[in-house]
């Protein structure tokens, strides 16, 4: 079955190469038919780390503590933090 759609699609191609058939069979039989966006590894650390400021912020962390935890400028916490509420 995974040969006969991997010579045909390369999407399912490289997917099966990088998580192998079960997984790809599971995925497909998860979200087959459906557009899944896969953000970029850059987007998806940014989004990691501005959930662990907003973690800091509601523990009672400063925005100065945190700006200078994570090496921003307070304005940048205090914009992360308030587009989180």
């Amino acid at each position: 079955m995974i040969e006969h759609y991997s010579k045909s699609n390369e999407e399912f191609k490289a997917l099966v190469e990088i998580v192998g058939d079960d997984l790809a069979i599971k995925i497909l039989e998860n979200l087959g038919g459906v557009t899944v966006y896969i953000p970029k590894l850059k987007t998806f650390a940014k989004e990691k780390r501005n959930k662990k400021i907003f973690d800091d912020y509601s523990a009672g962390l400063s925005c100065k503590k945190i700006a200078l935890k994570y090496k921003l400028t307070e304005d940048s916490v205090r914009k992360i933090i308030n587009a989180m509420k």
